[in-house]
């Protein structure tokens, strides 16, 4: 009984602390796009990423008693369990590099890179450490006992990171067609991101990929 309640009282604990942080991510991005523009907006949105991100990794550390993971462990191991995400990171930086020769000058051309790379890690450093840290840790903890605990929260935590770019939608920034798509391969790289964790006890090769592939689509987009 005992244990039961303690179980409850930490699933609470995990679905706040993750409907808070991205509450306030959605809010805080909402009111960045909103009032800052050009570069002021990237580096509005990286420090926004960057101190939630901190933010819920001593949250998840300090009130669900979960490590991260944020030793090197494995690193090697989990950036070749992601090896598909990464190639294909590859391919759209070089169609960008094509698509965006002649079209800037050398230097607009590393100015456009550096801004989208800093601004693709926060990215990638924020929600790492929200759904594969806090929510995805706390799934495998609340499911403890069940069949195939670990594989259930692997799927139910990306389904949960593919379904929330649903909030293109909301804010306009992409129809819902191209919502849909977006949610089906985030799904998909959310449980090859989720596996490379697990099997490697360390975030940064899926913050450090995660990063890479959003740096590959943004570097072609204008700020």
């Amino acid at each position: 009984m005992k244990e039961n309640i303690k179980k409850k009282d930490f699933g609470i604990r995990v679905i706040v602390g993750f409907v808070i942080f991205f509450a306030v991510f959605f809010g805080g991005d909402w009111l960045v796009g909103k009032s800052l523009y050009g570069v002021s907006n990237k580096v509005g949105g990286t420090c926004l990423r960057v101190s939630l991100g901190i933010l819920c990794s001593i949250y998840t550390a300090k009130v669900l008693k979960i490590k991260i993971g944020f030793k090197r462990d494995d690193f090697f191991r989990g950036l070749m369990m992601q090896t598909p995400i990464w190639l294909i990171a590859v391919f759209f930086s070089v169609i960008n590099v094509v698509k965006l020769s002649g079209k800037m000058t050398t230097s607009e051309f590393f100015v456009n890179c550096a801004v989208w790379s800093v601004y693709a890690l926060a990215v990638g450093f924020f929600e790492e450490v929200l759904c594969r840290g806090l929510l995805l840790n706390g799934l495998c903890v609340m499911l403890e006992g069940k069949k195939n605990p670990v594989i259930v929260s692997i799927v139910l935590s990306s389904l949960i990171f593919g379904a929330l770019h649903f909030i293109n939608v909301i804010d306009g920034s992409a129809s819902f067609i191209e919502t849909a798509i977006q949610v089906v391969y985030t799904t998909v790289g959310g449980i090859v991101f989720a596996m490379a964790y697990k099997r490697s006890n360390t975030i940064w090769s899926t913050i450090v990929v995660h990063g890479f592939l959003d740096f590959a689509v943004f570097m072609g987009k204008p700020f």
